[in-house]
């Protein structure tokens, strides 16, 4: 199985701007950019990416769900919360390197058309 979420991690070097980028890093925000929301949600959905929670609930839909038509403003909120016991699942990602994670939150802002982003992280 190919490695997606942890494909950048580096146990002894945290990920920096420069190797992000070296390793196409911020190419997806790219080509995100090049689309219509809509057509950065349908990607996600036949993508089938799922959210880190304990449902693994298909991000896509959720995104769809909150419709076009949601009032505004309009927030993202990334949840990098660890207050689950014995969870240590977003904590290694965000040390590894917090470009992965910046990139992820800056295409789902545009995709949901979101005035603005927060990253919650305890």
């Amino acid at each position: 199985m190919e490695a997606v979420l942890t494909r950048h991690l580096d146990a002894d070097t945290p990920l920096g701007l420069e190797a992000y980028r070296a390793r196409g890093g911020y190419r997806s925000l790219a080509a995100a950019f090049d689309l219509k929301p809509e057509a950065v949600i349908e990607i996600v959905e036949a993508a089938n990416l799922r959210g880190r929670g304990g449902a693994g609930f298909p991000c896509g839909l959720k995104w769809r769900l909150r419709g076009m038509e949601a009032p505004r403003p309009r927030y993202l909120i990334c949840n990098l919360d660890e207050s689950e016991p014995g969870t240590f699942k977003d904590r290694h990602l965000l040390y590894g390197g917090p470009h992965p994670i910046l990139e992820a939150v800056i295409v789902a802002a545009y995709a949901l058309q979101a005035e603005r982003a927060f990253i919650f992280i305890r």
